[in-house]
């Protein structure tokens, strides 16, 4: 039932549905795996406001609307990531996050070209792109390792893909300037120090 009203609801009025169609089809796998719970529903509920506002044309800033649809899923996404692999790393863990990271990087250019954003220079919007995904693969990897709670890493990561998201798009819009890289660092070094701090430590 949830799937055809999902549907029903993309793709009436037709307008346009394949676009945002890889969008839509991750938050119903999304759907799939999420526990029934109220927050659960606050989520899948906020995604599918912001995802058809957006496909509509209802919000009068898609790209900050986008962005805000594009966090929401990715902490959705390592959320349940993370809370799967809580007590036990293996190859299995490291190839989601492989998968995981590479999804990411796909969304995040389905943003880019979306707003506009690197022109048509698609080799530059590939290695940003894989970079991005690179970086979130091995960071997501390395903080499978650490004995911190679910939560936190879900944190981090969630940190991580929100700076590069911002990098990127001075990057593409030409306002990457050493100003806000001191400024963008300086907000991830607080916080990351915040979380790490907060963390109750142990091997157990």
């Amino acid at each position: 039932m949830f799937l055809l009203v999902a549907a029903w609801l993309f793709f009436v009025p037709l307008f346009d549905p394949l676009r945002l169609f890889l969008q839509f089809a991750v938050v119903l796998v999304i759907a799939a795996f999420l526990p029934e719970t109220a927050f659960s529903a606050l989520f899948l509920a906020t995604l599918f406001f912001l995802l058809l506002g957006i496909k509509e044309l209802v919000f009068i800033n898609r790209r900050a609307a986008y962005e805000t649809f594009l966090f929401i899923l990715l902490f959705v996404i390592f959320l349940n990531f993370f809370s799967h692999f809580t007590r036990f790393v293996d190859q299995s863990a490291l190839f989601v996050a492989f998968a995981l990271s590479l999804l990411s990087s796909i969304l995040l250019g389905g943003f880019v070209n979306y707003s506009g954003l690197g022109g048509a220079n698609r080799k530059q919007k590939f290695f940003a792109l894989a970079l991005a995904g690179l970086l979130l693969w091995q960071i997501s990897a390395a903080l499978l390792f650490l004995p911190l709670n679910f939560l936190y890493q879900t944190a981090i990561a969630f940190l991580v893909m929100a700076m590069l998201t911002e990098l990127l798009v001075d990057y593409f819009t030409r306002e990457l300037v050493p100003a806000r890289l001191m400024v963008y660092f300086s907000a991830f070094f607080v916080f990351l120090t915040f979380l790490l701090v907060s963390n109750q430590w142990g091997l157990s």
